[in-house]
C-alpha cells in the first residue's frame, strides 16, 4: 500500500453523501477543518459544510474534528458543530488519530479520516489504519510552503488515478 495514496478522493467534503459513506463500510468520521470545513483559519465552517454535517448525522454517522491548530480555535470551531475534538494532534503521527478515535471508542474499521492535505491528513490516516478520504481544499493557498505541498501532491493524485483510486465530484 502506498502511504501517500486516498482510499478515495471528492471535490469537496459537501460533495460526499451518506451513502457514499456508507458504501466505503464507514460509521465513524474524523474531519480536517482548515481547508475542508472552512477556508484557512476560518473561524466559522461553511455553510455547505454544516448542511452536510447535519444531513450525515441524522443519517447515522458520527464525526470528530482531529487539527494540527491550536487548542482554542479548534476547541471554539468543533463546539459550533457540537463535535468532539482532538486539537494540536501532530498529523501525521498516529497520536492524535489514536487519542480521539479511543476517547470515543470507536473501532478503526469503521473509521475514516476527510481532509485536503496528503502529506498529513491521508498520509497519518493511512499509518494508522483507518480509511482515508481526500478532498479539493476549498481555497487557493496564500503560503509559499502550502502551495509548495500542493505542486508535490499533484503525483500522488495521477498516481491515485492511474490505480483506480475512486474520483469524486
Amino acid at each position: 500500500m502506498d502511504m501517500f495514496l486516498p482510499d478515495y478522493v471528492f471535490n469537496r467534503i459537501w460533495d460526499i453523501s451518506e451513502e457514499d459513506i456508507k458504501s466505503m463500510g464507514v460509521k465513524f468520521l474524523l474531519l480536517d477543518v482548515d481547508n475542508t470545513l472552512t477556508e484557512h483559519n476560518g473561524k466559522v465552517p461553511r455553510v455547505e459544510a454544516l448542511k452536510w454535517l447535519k444531513r450525515i448525522k441524522e443519517g447515522g454517522i458520527d464525526a470528530a474534528i482531529v487539527s494540527n491548530g491550536r487548542a482554542k480555535r479548534v476547541k471554539e470551531f468543533a463546539g459550533v458543530l457540537g463535535l468532539q475534538c482532538e486539537y494540536s494532534s501532530r498529523k501525521p503521527l498516529r497520536v492524535g488519530f489514536k487519542g480521539v478515535v479511543e476517547r470515543l471508542g470507536w473501532p478503526k474499521s469503521e473509521t475514516a479520516i476527510i481532509g485536503d492535505q496528503i502529506y498529513t491528513d491521508i498520509l497519518g490516516g493511512n499509518a494508522f489504519g483507518i480509511k482515508t478520504i481526500l478532498v479539493r481544499p476549498i481555497e487557493t493557498e496564500r503560503r509559499l510552503f502550502l502551495r509548495i505541498k500542493r505542486i508535490l501532491e499533484k503525483s500522488f493524485l495521477k498516481r491515485a488515478k492511474n490505480r483506480g483510486v475512486l474520483f469524486k465530484s
